[in-house]
């Protein structure tokens, strides 16, 4: 995947104790932005503290130094939080390829009899094990 214009290592989403340390570190770092305030503090520590919390969660999933890689010596909280997005948003778009890749090899697992029993019947005899109902009729007028 490229993150502002630096090529990393695709996570692997199938793998647990990957994901297990990406959403570790997804929880850690979103504490840390959320208990960041501007109180006593001023616009560029605010800013600084932001970035370091990105910082640390590049570092924690793809190891130390990949915060230099991608940002630089910068400091840009827009950089930091664009990053940031396009790293969450290219771990649920495998996600979801994920689960589209399961789902589908479940659909073509092979089936027990008694499924197989449950599924209507395909072809020229398709009709044969359906319950016999009554034609409707339509009702006819009398005359007087």
């Amino acid at each position: 995947m490229i993150i502002n214009g630096v090529n990393l290592p695709n996570l692997d989403v199938a793998d647990a104790d990957v994901m297990e340390r990406y959403e570790t570190a997804l929880t850690v770092t979103t504490d840390k932005m959320s208990a960041v305030t501007d109180v006593d503090k001023t616009h560029s520590q605010v800013i600084r503290e932001q970035c370091r919390a990105i910082f640390e969660f590049f570092n924690e999933i793809f190891g130390e130094g990949t915060d230099k890689k991608v940002f630089g010596e910068g400091t840009n909280i827009v950089i930091c939080m664009e990053a940031y997005g396009e790293l969450i948003n290219a771990v649920n778009n495998d996600k979801l390829g994920l689960s589209d890749r399961i789902l589908q090899k479940i659909d073509k697992a092979p089936q027990n009899r008694q499924q197989r029993r449950n599924n209507p019947k395909k072809g020229k005899n398709r009709n044969q094990h359906k319950p016999y109902t009554q034609p409707k009729q339509t009702p006819t007028l009398v005359k007087k």
